[in-house]
């Protein structure tokens, strides 16, 4: 017997009493059944090969004692049975296409390819009379592996992985009391290709996990069962609405009256969200099976109610229905009959991601006695769906796509998973303005479904080409889904075109979306990024908790000991966090390989990105207004719903220092509805030094700011709490660069005098002699004092030493007062670690061994040498010149550094590259003791890709970390757009670091070196040696895959580059 596609928690109830009972009901509305019982305790065997699977283990007889007790859902390989295979997005994403038959076979086989391992799986169910003598089902939403059923002995259903609802009828081989069932999963699972059958075949999307991955369960259904129901819902014209909707809205209406205008009107005072309901029709389509030797005459009625968390079980929130035509129709002896018919509803709530309202349908069916058979319900929502020149319309109105890709992952419990991890997963999307995700490969749960009705967002769900249409059966009435979406392992037009048509036929509503389509002809909307939004990558890392696993192992003594053609590591046996790809299979040694590294970490910590993302999705939006500055305009960008009660926090800061501010509550603003506000801040002002005069301690504000750029600084917050986040999170900034350099308050504002019409200007001359009297005054101007030493040469200017290596070249100690702010040489830089996404790129790993357009840096900063050092007092500044050579470079590397009088230091960097650059700057070890101050970026790390999600102002490390962990170590911790940085040992004094005119430059500091997060997999293993790392940048590559082709490459090769640092004391 085959699997039948079966709608998701859609639970049989003997009468309508039955749902509404309690005050507070389940969540989703999911009512316990007396025909429903789960399966949660299996006893579970793990055998390797096939012969390792014990004869006869399906009979009744067997005794399975001795084997171990699991909960299910779970996946076998976290309960400590083998291990995943492939812990990537998509199979062999990290092989090029070009990747040898060696380098693939190699990965199979440590992904153990080669095996049969079989995990079996029996329970003991006691089963009633009551229940035998109904229709039973064996109902699953997901079992990874080929598998086979059984009851009693006797095979009953055998299927490939199954990702959706499906069930399979037992009543041939079930009897009262007590039935075994047992289920025999192989890891790997079959396919049909070219006709014939292929074996060892991993699901894709599975990432080598295998079992009964989400609860498995009985369900008795009744003699005429209600298979599934199908619901489209429209909203109605003014005109249509007057003809067919009930009179009032509600069943329990408070209002009657002969004028129907006047009771509309009266209505909508008494009812929540007035402003947004309209009235609606539904065409409903109820399937049902007969399980009867004969025919069956039945009546369908249907009810609709409100959804809530709470209900008046007195005065219960149904609406009225008016049918287009009554649902009685004759029911064939063992057959199925579809019954359809249109239903109208006044004012109801529609559903949006802003404004998700759910409705439950319930649904009776009595026979010709007016007896009850059965009834159902089914929770969905008032939406429309249409699509235009690849732009979706959500109830008319143009929705954009803000999305991500979402694996079902769980870091304890693999693609099982549990039901918090699914909120807790939406709700991080929801605080980061995503509003779609994209459900690749194959359909999650059904509770993540209706979580996505529950808290508002729109979901792409794919699913292979061969069971999409069984995935619209089983999903077809969440109003979450926006669109349907088709894969497969190559594309094959003619088929695809074929299942396009099934979907059709079946919902003709949404959109299909084909990712692989090449002809444009199956897919209806172009791959993305297109007009209707775009997706900004994978949703979290693919990594499992590795203590978790080594905890649960039951057959390795260490972990990895079974996995073959995987050699052991010395890190096996260690105490890290993770398990990533590169732990199960390695093909490159000096890079590393990359590993699936998303949003967020596998414990939904947010990455530097995801702060990216929320920037770019931001739900409200300020505008300036072109006349004046001062005036703004606060947006809501959502086409439904109002937005929530906002506090709005303001600061005029200047250098980052807080000058004046204030704070208020914003009342919701309407869908796509604007306010706007002034600020009492006269601009003008700044140019001149009347600003002085109207802001308490100006003077000590401006001597203090190392920037004098004037901002204005806008934090957006809740004002209350909210699903995804408590009062206080912030959903919006806003920032605007009034002045670029306001005036000195103590400065005199100039007094222009009109020159008398028709009289010459008169020029004062200065004689030489007496400009010369007056530089003799200068005669006690400090000046640099050189002291040489075998190794070291110091040039020293009042408190402040400078000293550089003979020997290694190089500025190598500052010292201010007696304290050292080095801890080492400063040298060139133009090697930076690979981030994840470099590691992935092909391009990036051949760079590792032959010189492509980004070739290995890493070897040329390794093997850049040192040749002589060149130094002389010109006039009074002490100059000294660097040499290196480069094999990366056409001609020599030159240092230029320059000890001023005032105790700067100007350093100067000049080369010619070969290759294109990565990045180009300096490196030096600092004292580990001391902290940073900067002004720029921050506080969170930002590159010239990925920088607009960090405010401009004055951040210190006291307060906000430089280094961010990632699974597998990578490049990050930039600070680009950095005016000014800070080195300090105490309160007080510091060494100051900034270029010419305070232009931007990027800074990072961390203790490891970029070598260091190249060569080790994980954080833990990450050697120190105990300095801290500076590294100031000229230029950095940007760590993204964008569009930008120039963060792509890095700057030209071939082309003179020149730039100057500058550092001095601070006090």
């Amino acid at each position: 017997m085959t699997q039948l596609p079966s709608q998701g928690y859609f639970y049989p109830y003997d009468t309508m009493d039955e749902l509404y009972t309690e005050k507070h009901p389940p969540e989703f509305g999911r009512l316990p059944s007396l025909w429903k019982l789960e399966l949660p305790k299996w006893r579970f065997f793990h055998a390797k090969f096939k012969e390792d699977v014990p004869e006869n283990w399906t009979a009744p007889e067997f005794d399975d004692s001795k084997w171990d007790l699991i909960d299910v859902p779970s996946v076998w390989q976290m309960q400590g049975y083998g291990y995943p295979s492939e812990l990537v997005y998509e199979k062999n994403a990290l092989l090029s296409k070009k990747t040898s038959k060696l380098q693939q076979r190699l990965a199979d086989d440590a992904a153990m390819e080669n095996t049969n391992d079989y995990g079996l799986y029996r329970v003991w169910v006691n089963l009633p009379a009551q229940f035998i003598n109904r229709f039973v089902y064996f109902v699953t939403d997901g079992i990874v592996g080929n598998y086979t059923i059984t009851v009693n002995g006797k095979q009953v259903s055998a299927s490939r992985s199954t990702f959706s609802t499906t069930k399979c009828l037992l009543n041939e081989a079930l009897h009262e009391g007590a039935n075994l069932i047992t289920v025999a999963v192989r890891r790997f699972d079959i396919r049909m290709e070219k006709g014939k059958l292929k074996k060892n075949v991993r699901a894709q999307g599975a990432f080598g996990f295998s079992g009964l991955f989400r609860l498995p369960y009985l369900v008795a259904e009744s003699s005429v069962e209600i298979s599934s129901v199908r619901l489209f819902t429209s909203w109605l014209t003014d005109t249509l609405a007057r003809d067919v909707v009930p009179k009032t809205a509600l069943v329990n209406s408070l209002y009657r009256s002969d004028n129907d205008d006047q009771l509309t009107d009266r209505e909508k005072e008494i009812l929540p969200d007035a402003q947004i309901r309209r009235d609606a029709g539904m065409n409903v389509e109820i399937e049902l099976m007969n399980h009867l030797p004969y025919d069956m005459q039945v009546t369908v009625n249907c009810r609709l109610m409100e959804a809530r968390d709470e209900y008046d079980l007195y005065n219960l929130p149904e609406h009225r229905l008016n049918q287009r035509k009554a649902l009685t129709d004759t029911i064939p002896k063992d057959g199925v009959k579809i019954l359809g018919t249109e239903f109208y509803a006044k004012l109801v709530l529609p559903w949006t991601d802003q404004t998700p309202n759910l409705y439950d349908l319930l649904i009776e069916v009595r026979d010709n006695k007016d007896q009850v058979i059965c009834v159902k319900k089914q929770r969905f929502g008032f939406r429309s769906i249409s699509y235009s020149e690849s732009i979706i319309h959500v109830n008319d109105l143009a929705v954009p796509i803000h999305g991500v890709k979402y694996y079902e992952f769980d870091p304890e419990n693999g693609i099982s998973v549990p039901l918090e991890r699914f909120r807790q997963d939406i709700l991080l999307m929801k605080a980061g303005n995503i509003n779609t995700i994209y459900v690749v490969h194959h359909p999650t749960d059904s509770r993540f479904f209706d979580l996505c009705d529950r808290y508002g967002m729109y979901v792409i769900l794919q699913s292979a080409a061969a069971v999409l249409p069984q995935t619209v059966y089983s999903l077809i009435n969440h109003p979450c889904i926006i669109m349907w979406s088709m894969t497969g392992r190559k594309f094959e037009e003619g088929a695809y075109l074929d299942v396009k048509e099934r979907i059709n036929a079946f919902d003709a509503k949404r959109p299909l979306y084909c990712e692989i389509d090449n002809t444009g002809r199956v897919s209806d909307m172009p791959p993305f990024p297109n007009k209707a939004g775009m997706l900004f990558g994978q949703w979290c890392d693919l990594c499992v908790n590795r203590p978790y696993l080594r905890s649960r192992l039951k057959e390795d003594k260490v972990l990895f000991e079974s996995i073959m053609a995987r050699p052991r590591r010395d890190e096996d046996t260690m105490d890290l966090k993770y398990i990533h790809q590169g732990d199960l299979v390695e093909y490159s040694e000096q890079i590393g390989v990359s590993i699936a590294q998303g949003i967020v970490d596998a414990n939904r910590v947010p990455h530097p990105i995801f702060y990216e993302v929320k920037k770019q999705c931001e739900g409200i939006k300020i505008f300036a207004s072109a006349e004046n500055p001062s005036i703004l305009t606060v947006h809501n960008v959502s086409p439904f719903g109002a937005t929530p009660a906002i506090e709005l926090k303001w600061q005029l800061m200047l250098g980052g220092i807080r000058l004046t501010g204030g704070s208020g509550i914003v009342p919701p603003i309407s869908a796509l509805g604007n306010r706007e506000m002034q600020f009492p801040i006269e601009v003008g002002d700044f140019v001149t030094s009347l600003w002085g005069t109207k802001y308490p301690k100006a003077q000590d504000t401006y001597n203090q700011a190392v920037c004098k750029e004037l901002i204005l600084d806008i934090r957006l917050t809740l004002a209350n709490d909210a699903c995804y986040a408590k009062a206080g999170y912030e959903v919006a900034f806003y920032q605007q660069i009034l002045v670029d350099e306001v005036c000195d308050p103590s400065s005199q504002t100039p007094v222009w005098e009109e020159e008398p019409e028709g009289e010459e200007p008169t020029i004062q001359i200065i004689e030489a002699a007496s400009l010369a009297d007056g530089l003799i005054l200068d005669e006690n101007k400090p000046r640099v004092k050189v002291l040489t030493a075998p190794a070291l040469i110091f040039a020293q200017i009042k408190n402040v030493q400078y000293g550089f290596s003979r020997r290694e070249g190089g500025l190598c100690s500052i010292r201010i007062d007696g304290k050292e702010y080095f801890d080492g040489l400063m040298e060139p830089s133009f090697y930076r670690a690979a981030s994840n996404i470099d590691r992935a790129d092909k391009s990036y790993v051949l760079s590792q061994t032959v010189f492509s357009h980004e070739t290995d840096w890493r070897t040329i900063q390794s093997e850049m040498q040192f040749v002589g050092t060149f130094y002389e007092m010109d006039g009074e500044d002490f100059h000294l010149i660097c040499k290196y050579k480069s094999t990366g470079m056409k001609g020599p590397i030159l240092v230029h550094y320059r000890v001023k009088t005032d105790g700067r230091l100007l350093a100067t960097l000049e080369f010619v590259p070969k290759f294109d650059l990565v990045r180009y700057g300096f490196r030096v070890p600092i004292d580990s003791m001391s902290h940073l101050g900067w002004y720029g970026r921050g506080s969170g790390e930002s590159y010239s890709d990925r920088k607009e999600s960090q405010r401009i102002g004055w951040f210190t490390t006291l307060e906000n970390s430089l280094y961010h962990e990632y699974a597998r170590p990578a490049e990050n911790g930039a600070h680009a757009d950095t005016r000014y940085l800070l080195l300090q040992l105490d309160d007080v004094k510091g060494l100051s670091i900034h270029k010419n005119k305070l232009e931007p430059f990027s800074f990072s500091c961390m203790p490891y070196m970029p070598e260091d997060l190249d060569d080790y997999a994980h954080q833990e293993l990450m050697p120190t040696d105990g300095r801290t790392h500076l590294y100031l940048d000229f230029y950095m590559k940007g760590v993204e895959r964008g569009p930008d082709v120039l963060a792509r490459r890095g700057l030209q090769k071939n082309a003179r580059y020149e730039e100057t640092i500058e550092f001095a004391p601070k006090y």
